[in-house]
C-alpha cells in the first residue's frame, strides 16, 4: 500500500469489531451455530478481542460473545485463510470487503457468498472513497456505487436464495456545519418486526483488546 503503512498492518480483520452486536442480534435470531467470515483478513479479531456479554462479564474470545460452535475464517489475499470451504455455514459475514472488489466480478462474489450461507448474510458496503490508495495508486474501494444499484445485485442474486434472510448496511458520509457523519441505509429482506430486534448501528459494547 501507499501511504506508509507496512504490509503486515494492513487488513487485519479489526473492521467485524463494529458489528458484533448486529452479528450477535442475527445469530441470536437465526438460531445459527457455525460462521464464515467472508473475507476476514488476517483475522485478528479472533484472537485479540474480549467482549462484554449482556451481563457485563469479559469473554474469552468473540465466538464466545456470539455463542458459535465454529468461525472459519476466509480471504483470498492471506495465504493462511486462503483455502474456500467447500461446504456451508450457518451464516456467512463479510465487513469492508466488497467495495474492494470489481465491479465486474461482483455478481459472482456475492452468489458465492450467499451459495455458502445456510441462514443469513451480513455485510457492510462502503460507498465513498477509501483513505488509502493502492500501489497502484488507485483508491482501494474499487466499487462506489450508490445503494439503488447494490440493491438491484442484490435482489438478482437473492432471489436464488429465498432461505437466506441477509442484511447489508450501505454507508454513506454526510458532510454538514458538524463535519463527517456517517449514514447507513439498510438492504434486507428482513420482516420488519425481525428487524427492529437488529442493532444496526456501530457496536456499543464494551471491547477489551489484548495487544
Amino acid at each position: 500500500m501507499e501511504d506508509g503503512i507496512r504490509p503486515e498492518a494492513m487488513y487485519m480483520g479489526i473492521s467485524t469489531i463494529l458489528w458484533i452486536v448486529a452479528i450477535k442480534d442475527l445469530v441470536d435470531l437465526t438460531d445459527s451455530n457455525t460462521l464464515l467470515d467472508y473475507g476476514s483478513g488476517k483475522g485478528i479479531q479472533y484472537k485479540t478481542v474480549l467482549p462484554e456479554d449482556e451481563n457485563r462479564v469479559a469473554c474469552q474470545k468473540l465466538q464466545d460473545y456470539w455463542e458459535t460452535s465454529e468461525i472459519y475464517c476466509y480471504d483470498p489475499a492471506y495465504p493462511p485463510h486462503q483455502n474456500l470451504p467447500n461446504r456451508q455455514f450457518d451464516g456467512v459475514i463479510s465487513t469492508d470487503v466488497l467495495e474492494h472488489c470489481h465491479q465486474e466480478d461482483m455478481k459472482w462474489i456475492i452468489n458465492e457468498i450467499f451459495s455458502l450461507a445456510r441462514r443469513f448474510v451480513f455485510a457492510n458496503i462502503a460507498c465513498y472513497r477509501a483513505s488509502k490508495s493502492l500501489p497502484n495508486g488507485k483508491n482501494a474501494h474499487c466499487t462506489i456505487r450508490p445503494s439503488v444499484w447494490w440493491d438491484v445485485v442484490l435482489k438478482s442474486i437473492t432471489q436464488n436464495y429465498s432461505e437466506v434472510e441477509y442484511c447489508v448496511l450501505v454507508k454513506y458520509i454526510w458532510l454538514d456545519i458538524k463535519g463527517d457523519e456517517p449514514v447507513f441505509q439498510v438492504l434486507s429482506n428482513l420482516k420488519p418486526s425481525e428487524q427492529g430486534e437488529i442493532e444496526l448501528s456501530p457496536s456499543s459494547a464494551t471491547i477489551h483488546k489484548i495487544r
